[in-house]
């Protein structure tokens, strides 16, 4: 009985193992062509006509029996399939709509359900274990040509392979269509540093809307009959005239006495909108090339502009001056800013935001004309309380936990505001925004509205180059300087300790209490002779240890706890701190 249960349990382990090798030996297959919302052929609907290509971008043939999409759509390769080295296996919705268009193509699987034309998941799986994820999606910043227009989505290159999830590594295919079962052609037309670089959407006569491009490159750009849109579906709207061309470093600004005119014409909505600029040719067909933003609501006469953070990233956001056709100006800050983040605690610590008042006046967290309307927090879906303010260089705590608790904890006075929100922070990565609003306005249609205008955003992330201390190691994310830029990793830095207690303990060295092992026995270093509890603490939060110090050096048994980490919370009348160690029999 006993043998025969060891033989089952070997054969279990010996069957995980060979489905993580399996896993593991499909890195190399990959998604390589989405074609998610295709152009009608006669009377052929766009979903039948849909496909996805995989790749075995490896040196070794991969057999593909038992590999699942899913999600979305739905295929298992219940056969033997054999993808040999650079070969490709394009499954699509409707095999045989699908030959109408594409003859030669040979496919491998039809598919059940429709790939969305909004955007969604595709998971690639063998048994259980997935070995490729992408969630595209039909808005910027994702390819906005594969949305109805007739192009696929492709990978930049062959090297972006590793971040297929990433918008950034995919780009529209080169023709119309796609290139199913084959390599999509490099793009014709490439135009990596032409940028819509400011937007001035929200404007009063005498002042109108207007869009400035930038040709950041080395060599003049001609865009002589491209097209400026405000609609991703409808982008032949402003046509530019012939001999459009921007030299290198130089800029073209229109404006609405050029892009809303006639039939087609369009001014930016105040509430947010969009821009695209389509590249086209003369005879009007679009060539495959496109940029464009998102941007929500604006003050009257205030522009977006592009700004560079230290990562590379490219975000449209407030400017402090309106500089059409010239460098733009630095990034509106304030007069809120988000100063520290704890976007994923430690067992001793809580999660919290906390808030800074820039300004050197009093500010009311409310529009003046409408109290009902407060400023408001997203990622964390909080919204101030009416009649709420902040005094000049005020920091005021946002948290998930009961505000009197979280004071207790951290030993705050009633001087320091405590607002308690109901969302929670991911500990993967979250776009936290401040909104404050626009006047109040009435509509054509008589009705009264007011826009929330985004003050700033921090998109924290729990991976280089942010921080990894504060990924669950105790540490708060501080933002080194609030009057520059929030959105840039350079900008934040790990901090082990709460940035706002009010204690009149003294302040000491951190860490003044240290660890060390002997076998089971743990060693309490105590050098400045402090006297008072120690509680120690598993990382599941059970209770291991409870015992009272007053020496320079303690120790005691562990012989309880397994090998794991450790969490240590001491008080004394005089001085309290946490700390966290490891420990390893």
């Amino acid at each position: 009985m006993i043998a025969s249960t060891l033989k089952k349990a070997l054969n279990y382990l010996f069957y995980l193992f060979s489905l993580s090798c399996v896993a593991e030996g499909f890195q190399d297959l990959k998604i390589t062509e989405i074609m998610y919302h295709p152009l009608v052929l006669g009377e052929v609907p766009s979903n039948n006509l849909e496909f996805l290509e995989m790749k075995n971008t490896g040196l070794d043939t991969l057999d593909l029996h038992d590999v699942r999409i899913s999600s979305g759509i739905n295929f298992l390769f219940g056969a033997k399939k054999l993808l040999y080295p650079g070969e490709f296996a394009v499954i699509v919705s409707d095999s045989n709509r699908f030959r109408m268009r594409y003859p030669e193509v040979k496919v491998d699987g039809q598919y059940t359900s429709q790939l969305a034309n909004s955007g969604e998941a595709i998971v690639v799986s063998i048994v259980n274990d997935t070995i490729g994820h992408i969630e595209y999606s039909d808005d910027l910043p994702w390819p906005v040509l594969a949305d109805g227009s007739g192009f696929s989505i492709v990978p930049v290159s062959e090297q972006s392979f590793a971040d297929q999830d990433k918008a950034q590594y995919w780009r529209n295919s080169t023709q119309i269509h796609g290139s199913p079962g084959t390599n999509d052609p490099s793009p014709s037309l490439s135009f990596p540093k032409l940028w819509i670089n400011e937007v001035l959407s929200h404007t009063d006569l005498p002042e109108v809307d207007a869009v400035e491009l930038y040709n950041e490159g080395s060599d003049t750009i001609d865009i002589s009959q491209w097209y400026l849109s405000d609609s991703k579906s409808n982008q032949f709207k402003y046509q530019f005239p012939f001999n459009s061309k921007i030299p290198p470093g130089e800029y073209l600004v229109v404006d609405e006495n050029d892009f809303n005119t006639g039939p087609s014409g369009f001014r930016f909505n105040r509430s947010g909108d969009d821009v695209y600029l389509f590249s086209s040719n003369e005879p009007g067909n679009l060539t495959g090339f496109a940029t464009g933003w998102e941007f929500d609501a604006q003050f009257n006469g205030v522009s977006f502009g592009r700004h560079t953070n230290q990562e590379g990233e490219n975000h449209l956001v407030s400017m402090t001056e309106l500089t059409l056709g010239s460098e733009n100006s630095a990034p509106r800050i304030g007069p809120l800013a988000i100063v520290h983040i704890m976007y994923h605690p430690d067992f001793l610590n809580e999660e919290y935001l906390v808030v800074q008042n820039t300004t050197d006046s009093l500010i009311n967290l409310f529009h003046a004309g409408s109290p009902d309307s407060t400023w408001k927090v997203t990622g964390i879906g909080f919204k101030f309380p009416q009649n709420s303010s902040i005094q000049a260089d005020e920091k005021v705590v946002l948290t998930s936990l009961e505000p009197d608790y979280f004071r207790t904890k951290y030993d705050l006075d009633y001087s320091v505001q405590i607002f308690q929100y109901g969302g929670k922070m991911s500990n993967k990565g979250e776009k936290i925004g401040l909104w404050w609003y626009d006047r109040l306005d009435t509509s054509n249609t008589g009705l009264t509205f007011m826009p929330s205008v985004l003050m700033e955003v921090v998109e924290y992330q729990d991976d280089v180059p942010w921080p990894l201390e504060a990924d669950g190691y105790g540490h708060c994310l501080s933002r080194k300087d609030p009057f520059h830029y929030g959105n840039d990793f350079s900008n934040w830095e790990s901090n082990p300790k709460f940035p706002l207690s009010t204690s009149s303990l003294p302040q000491v060295q951190e860490n003044s209490i240290t660890y060390s092992f002997n076998e089971s026995t743990l060693m309490v270093h105590n050098p400045n002779n402090w006297a008072g509890d120690l509680h120690i603490y598993s990382s599941s939060g059970k209770l291991v240890k409870q015992v009272y110090i007053s020496k320079m050096k303690t120790e005691f048994s562990m012989k309880e706890a397994a090998s794991g980490i450790f969490y240590s919370l001491f008080r004394s009348v005089m001085y309290q701190e946490s700390s966290r160690f490891a420990m390893v029999k």
